[in-house]
């Protein structure tokens, strides 16, 4: 398959995926409860992805050591980063902070995910489609994601589109690594399924999920986390 086009599969699955999400983001009513509801679903949704498509998928391919080291990689960037903004002075605004946060492991989590986009259309052109795919869905939440944040941080709607958009970017860059390695080594696929996943985690648990509840009312956002949960093992189950 030709690299320039296998390429640009793998960008338009990652900038489609997250500026559909981005969106979706900037369209809905500003509601607290709205926005927290969406927040939590959101969360739920990408937790379950983690657990049962990126994980699943990094312990299969590479083995259980691979897996983990990757995803203690992970959370301890995501965590370091994390104590690196609280420092500054122009991200004070937490909701704004956890975008950038999102963001950052939302591009981890696609160009590894580009990687194996890439390595599927190494194999067969229809598996690198049907990669492609799945790795579309599974960007949209995504995109909602990095988008409410900033519109409670007060983001112009453009700029919150355009965010997005970008966020999805690093997925063509993993989908030319992975078309031009081939059938990549176990290992190094399944640590940046890992790391992009320990990533994810991480973000879902110390940001997305306590945002959430601030929101919404009462138990609102845990509802919403057990919806998105439940609608995220039904998108891995027939992906």
């Amino acid at each position: 398959m030709n690299l320039l086009f296998t390429t640009t599969i793998g960008l338009l699955s990652g900038i489609v995926g997250t500026g559909l999400g981005g969106l979706i983001s900037i369209t809905i009513h500003q509601s607290k409860n709205i926005l927290g509801w969406l927040l939590g679903f959101s969360g739920g949704l990408m937790f379950a992805v983690v657990a049962f498509d990126l994980l699943t998928a990094a312990f299969d391919i590479g083995g259980l050591l691979w897996g983990l080291g990757g995803m203690l990689l992970g959370f301890v960037l995501i965590l370091a980063l994390d104590s690196f903004l609280r420092k500054l002075k122009f991200l004070q605004n937490k909701h704004l902070a956890t975008s950038l946060l999102l963001a950052l492991g939302v591009a981890m989590h696609d160009f590894a995910e580009g990687m194996a986009v890439g390595a599927g259309f190494s194999a067969a052109a229809s598996l690198g489609f049907g990669v492609a795919f799945v790795m579309t869905v599974h960007n949209i939440p995504e995109g909602v994601a990095i988008g409410v944040p900033m519109r409670l941080a007060n983001v112009r709607r453009g700029k919150v589109l355009l965010a997005t958009i970008l966020t999805g970017l690093p997925m063509a860059g993993g989908t030319l690594i992975g078309a031009l390695v081939g059938r990549l080594s176990g290992g190094l696929l399944s640590g940046s399924l890992g790391f992009a996943g320990g990533a994810m985690l991480c973000i879902v648990v110390e940001k997305m999920l306590p945002d959430a509840h601030e929101l919404s009312h009462e138990y609102l956002a845990t509802v919403a986390f057990a919806v998105g949960t439940l609608a995220g093992i039904v998108l891995c189950w027939f992906s």
